[in-house]
């Protein structure tokens, strides 16, 4: 029998199964708060077993919950496993505290804030009372996440098909039996492992993201305070490319303006140009020396002030390159001992797509269907039918409340296809173009299935082509592989992780070491490991 609340976690629903009565079950919703938490106990059925309370947002604030907690399901004859715990989202300054609460093994689930404000019982106001009935409902009803190792019960974890599109009859609508055999096994102990870097991985490439967003908005200020130093220094057409070593050494100085620089000799201007990597320095010099004469002169009231706001912009924006630099070496260390880096075997996808895209989905990929793993990525447009089934489906936007990082990762990655990608991709990228479709949000769904079983099967990317191993495919699967050899190791070779990425204890050296193996003995091909 099916159960029309698809909401309703499957954990939940087990739970009160078992309970049997709503009065056997436990619900405690937490207001997170930055110093004091505010806490309420009711059962299954609302009904009030303690009035709200504090918590202190530290370790004795949690001994003190974790005591109260035994104490009414000793008092109420509770049973322990019966206890549901949960609060709006994971704020990093409660996190501390919710890590305390998953090593107690309760249920703990993370509730989307506005689910909790569409169930309190005034949307215009908001209270510690009404926050906490808002979570209390959604706890009743069964929304949320599980934080705890609850996520990788067996019950939950959806076998992944590599064919799983419905078999239909042409006589009637019933699904006939499977036949495929192509059906990734999934334990809860294997995968619970595999997926265990998420969250530090997670850490690391949405503070790199925000770093971006910085450098961009500090070059935009140093763009306006240069126009009007010396216009035109930073425009494409300069001799000069704008934010490299030779710009920044320009802008820094303490007198960098448009008649300062025309007062400089044609070689001695060369010869720094020179210094730092400029192409032709000699016509770049003349160059230079002429967009300053035909420059209109800033007001020199103001010239002092605009010097000194664009040397601490590059200060500031030196200082945000080295923050991402390092962010990126250390992202790309944990990169390698993660099943992400399977997914840069994929032509156009680097270690800054592979391990945001990772760090987004990571377990999500075990516990829900394809679909919705789409409309969670944003990738898939709203559609509203109504008033009858003569009245057509109206295709709308993509909804608000998607996951838009895991988004803008999906949809770059679709981009790279284009120019990049496979063949295949490539070519299916500009026939849906050239149709009008949004091609990069198709290809970004099938970028997200490829992703998947990449990652669950611990598997690199293979061409359809080279998929059904036989002797005539032994030297196209050859040559291909030995074309992504030379790929890994370019992509590697920046961070001078390549022999790391290729050890036996990584997936992708793992993957490479069995494989390998199966293609000699069972096609003779020989196959060298990267160095």
């Amino acid at each position: 029998m099916s159960n029309i609340l698809r909401k309703r976690h499957p954990l939940v629903t087990q739970i009160f199964e078992r309970a049997k009565s709503p009065q056997n079950i436990l619900l405690v919703p937490v207001d997170y708060a930055k110093s004091t938490h505010k806490v309420i106990f009711i059962n299954g059925n609302g009904d009030e077993l303690r009035q709200p309370f504090d918590v202190h947002n530290n370790a004795a604030g949690l001994e003190y919950l974790t005591g109260a907690i035994e104490r009414t399901c000793k008092k109420r004859k509770i049973p322990v496993r019966n206890i549901i715990i949960g609060g709006e989202g994971t704020p990093c300054f409660a996190r501390n505290f919710i890590t305390g609460l998953c090593d107690r093994k309760h249920l703990l689930l993370s509730i989307h804030a506005k689910k909790a404000k569409e169930m309190r019982e005034n949307e215009q106001a908001s209270t510690d009372k009404l926050d906490l009935i808002g979570i209390g409902k959604c706890l009743m009803q069964g929304h949320g996440t599980p934080l705890s190792s609850h996520r990788f019960e067996p019950q939950r974890i959806r076998e992944f098909d590599t064919k799983d599109k419905p078999r239909r009859t042409k006589g009637n609508r019933k699904e006939r039996p499977s036949t495929n055999h192509n059906k990734i096994p999934i334990t809860a102990d294997s995968y619970g492992k595999l997926f265990a870097d998420q969250d530090s991985l997670q850490i690391l490439t949405r503070h790199r993201r925000r770093l971006v967003q910085e450098r961009t908005a500090c070059t935009n200020r140093m763009r306006t305070v240069a126009d009007q130093l010396f216009p035109g220094f930073l425009d494409p057409g300069s001799p000069v490319c704008a934010f490299t070593k030779a710009s920044l050494h320009f802008m820094s100085e303490p007198g960098f303006c448009a008649q300062q620089l025309i007062k400089s000799k044609p070689n001695a201007l060369a010869r720094r140009l020179k210094e730092y990597g400029t192409r032709e320095p000699q016509s770049s010099a003349q160059e230079l020396i002429r967009m300053g004469k035909d420059a209109l002169p800033a007001d020199p009231q103001l010239i002092p002030s605009l010097q000194q706001s664009l040397q601490a912009q590059v200060i500031h924006y030196q200082g945000i390159n080295s923050a991402i630099a390092q962010l990126d070496q250390r992202t790309e260390e944990a990169l390698v001992r993660s099943p992400a880096s399977l997914l840069m075997s994929l032509s156009g996808i680097g270690s800054t797509l592979a391990a945001g895209i990772y760090a987004e989905l990571g377990a999500s990929l075990l516990l829900y269907p394809m679909k919705d793993l789409c409309s969670y990525s944003g990738i898939v447009p709203r559609v509203k039918q109504s008033g009858g089934p003569d009245k057509p489906a109206r295709t709308g936007r993509v909804r608000k409340g998607c996951n838009r990082i895991l988004k803008n990762y999906l949809v770059q990655a679709a981009a790279k296809m284009r120019d990049f990608g496979p063949e295949g991709l490539q070519e299916a990228y500009h026939q849906l173009a050239s149709n009008g479709q949004h091609a990069d949000f198709i290809i970004a769904r099938r970028l997200l299935r490829i992703f998947k079983y990449m990652m669950l099967s611990q598997s690199i990317y293979l061409p359809a082509r080279l998929r059904k191993w036989d002797a005539q495919m032994a030297e196209p699967l050859k040559e291909y592989l030995s074309e992504v050899r030379e790929k890994i190791a370019a992509k590697w070779s920046r961070a001078q992780l390549a022999k790391e990425a290729m050890d036996e204890a990584n997936p992708l050296g793992n993957w490479w070491k069995t494989r390998t193996e199966a293609f000699q003995s069972l096609l003779g091909i020989e196959l060298d490991p990267v160095k």
